[in-house]
């Protein structure tokens, strides 16, 4: 199955980042409200505005780098880029690891839900993960929520991982087996 068919839906589409695409990826990265939840790589600020030539090195090093999938989620009406994903087995193909970014103006549609399930088909169909994780920062409250919601089971935490608003948090670890998303999202089936 090709790519785009695999990551492809009536009301998006997800695909690699373009490097011309930089002004539009400014556009996206630099809204206010998504300012510390945007997925960014772990040596790049994620609390300060980012200049195009930092969207550059990002989209770069997003597409240069091994055992990992970096993908933009875009509207199929608009063309707009509404979030991106990251999909990582570098450590452990077997519990692969991932991020789902929807940005704050598009969340609470569907997208992230819709995005999710793609993205699990995809892991859990074509890889040899029997597990995959999401890592979120204890503030972020509706992260941890829907996590839940979609049958992804509480881990544990890592204790005071950084430092958001002068203050350290922990990340709350999330994963899901493949047996629980067969049973969830295929009726046992697949």
């Amino acid at each position: 199955m090709h790519l785009k068919t695999i990551f492809k839906t009536d009301k998006i589409h997800l695909r690699p980042f373009e490097e011309h695409e930089l002004p539009k990826v400014k556009v996206y990265l630099n809204n206010y409200d998504f300012i510390g939840t945007r997925g960014l790589p772990w040596d790049i600020p994620d609390l300060l505005p980012l200049s195009e030539k930092q969207i550059g090195q990002i989209i770069s090093k997003w597409a240069e780098t091994k055992n990992e999938l970096h993908l933009a989620i875009i509207l199929n009406e608009t063309g707009e880029i509404i979030g991106h994903v990251e999909y990582d087995w570098g450590w452990d193909a077997f519990s692969p690891g991932m991020n789902i970014i929807i940005s704050p103006n598009h969340r609470k549609r569907g997208y992230g839900s819709t995005v999710l399930k793609l993205l699990l088909a995809f892991v859990f169909n074509y890889s040899s993960a029997h597990s995959i994780s999401c890592w979120v920062p204890e503030w972020n409250i509706l992260g941890c929520k829907f996590l839940e919601k979609h049958f992804f089971k509480d881990c544990g935490q890592l204790r005071r991982a950084g430092i958001f608003e002068g203050k350290f948090f922990d990340y709350c670890i999330y994963n899901i087996l493949k047996h629980e998303w067969k049973k969830n999202y295929t009726g046992g089936l697949s």
